[in-house]
C-alpha cells in the first residue's frame, strides 16, 4: 500500500532494484493515501496478507496550526493517520524516528515503513519520498557520466541535467533539502525523470531510500 501516484509509478522499479524475488510473486500495489490506509486495518488483519504500508512521516507543527515542517523541527508531530492511529501509534516525531524495527508490526502480517536516516553517517530525515530519495543519492545527483552524442563523439553529461526540478542547482553548496523536494505539481516530472533515467555508455543508477529498502526486503522473504 502507498501514499500517492509518485510512489506508485516508482515502486516497480524500486522491487527490481532491492527485492527482485518479488517479480516472482503476485503482488498488488494500492494507492489509498496516508490518511486511510489505517480503514484497511480490519480486513488486513482477516485476511492475513502479507502487507507493506509506505507512507510518509507527515511533521508538522503543533503551535503553528498544523503547519507542514522540517522533520527535525523541535516540539514536531505527525498528521499522518495510519502512523497515529495504526501502526506505530505514536505521535512526536522524536518517538516516530527511535522507533525500533519491532514496533512497525501489526501481527505477523503486516509492516509500515516510512522516513529514517539513511546511516550513520547521514542522520538527515526526510519528510517526504521525494525528498528521502534526493537525500539517498546527493552523489548521483552531482555526478557526471560519459555519453556519445550524434557524431558519435564521447562527451560529459552531468546527472542533474536530467532532472527539471535539478537542472539548476549547485549540489557542491550547502542544500535545504526540504525546499528542494518538489512541490504537487512537480511531484510526477520528477518521478518520471527518475524512470526514464539512462546513464548511456557508464553504469550509473540512483539507489531506493533506506525505508523502503528495509521494508521490500521483508515482504520479499517467505517468512
Amino acid at each position: 500500500m502507498v501514499e500517492g501516484i509518485t510512489e506508485k509509478m516508482l515502486l516497480p522499479l524500486m522491487i527490481n532494484k532491492v527485492a527482485p524475488e518479488l517479480n516472482k510473486k503476485y503482488i498488488s500495489i494500492l494507492e489509498v493515501g496516508g490518511a486511510y490506509t489505517h480503514k484497511f486495518k480490519e480486513l488486513l488483519n482477516f485476511i492475513k496478507v502479507k502487507t507493506l504500508v509506505i507512507t510518509d512521516i507527515d511533521s508538522v507543527q503543533l503551535d503553528n496550526n498544523r503547519k507542514a515542517c522540517r522533520v527535525n523541527t523541535p516540539n514536531s508531530v505527525t498528521s499522518n493517520s495510519t502512523l497515529k492511529n495504526w501502526i506505530p501509534k505514536k505521535d512526536t516525531i522524536v518517538d516516530l524516528i527511535s522507533t525500533r524495527v519491532e514496533e512497525k508490526f501489526d501481527g505477523k502480517f503486516i509492516r509500515v515503513c516510512y522516513q529514517i536516516a539513511e546511516n550513520t553517517e547521514n542522520q538527515y530525515t526526510a519528510r517526504s519520498l521525494e525528498e528521502a530519495i534526493i537525500n539517498r543519492n546527493l552523489i548521483f545527483f552531482k555526478s557526471k557520466y560519459n555519453d556519445l552524442n550524434e557524431e558519435n563523439t564521447v562527451i560529459e553529461i552531468q546527472v542533474k541535467s536530467k532532472f527539471e526540478l535539478l537542472k539548476n542547482i549547485n549540489f557542491e553548496e550547502t542544500l535545504d533539502l526540504y525546499n528542494l523536494s518538489p512541490q504537487k505539481g512537480e511531484k510526477s516530472q520528477f518521478a518520471f525523470d527518475l524512470m526514464t533515467f539512462k546513464a548511456g555508455i557508464e553504469d550509473l543508477s540512483w539507489d531506493v531510500p533506506k525505508y523502503i529498502g528495509e521494508g521490500l526486503e521483508w515482504l520479499e522473504k517467505d517468512k
